[in-house]
């Protein structure tokens, strides 16, 4: 439940995470998954958006965000069945949103 910071080509050894093709410095065009931190080639990352889980508990940020295509599937296979003990995640949350205290109160009463 973290949000994910970016690791950098240089710790990939400028290879995409999944294919393991060279990416960057002339290989070829890299792109960031902001759901992982790592980057990948066009192949395996096609520039779609989703809602990160982490973005959403920690900074109330419903936006989307790119993500590569297996970051896609994991994040896709979790939005049936959420996982996340939202105020446990972030204690805080509830004072900053009126919307999280109002399901707090719903859910207590």
């Amino acid at each position: 439940m973290e949000i994910c910071p970016e690791k950098g080509l240089g710790a990939q050894e400028f290879r995409c995470r999944d294919c393991k093709v060279y990416i960057g410095m002339g290989f070829g065009e890299e792109r960031l998954c902001d759901y992982s931190g790592y980057y990948y080639c066009t192949n395996c990352h096609n520039n779609e958006a989703l809602q990160i889980p982490a973005r959403m508990v920690k900074n109330w940020d419903f936006s989307r965000h790119k993500v590569s295509r297996k970051s896609k599937e994991f994040l896709r296979s979790c939005y049936r069945s959420p996982k996340i003990p939202l105020l446990q995640a972030n204690p805080f949350l509830e004072t900053f949103s009126e919307e999280v205290r109002d399901v707090v109160v719903r859910i207590l009463l």
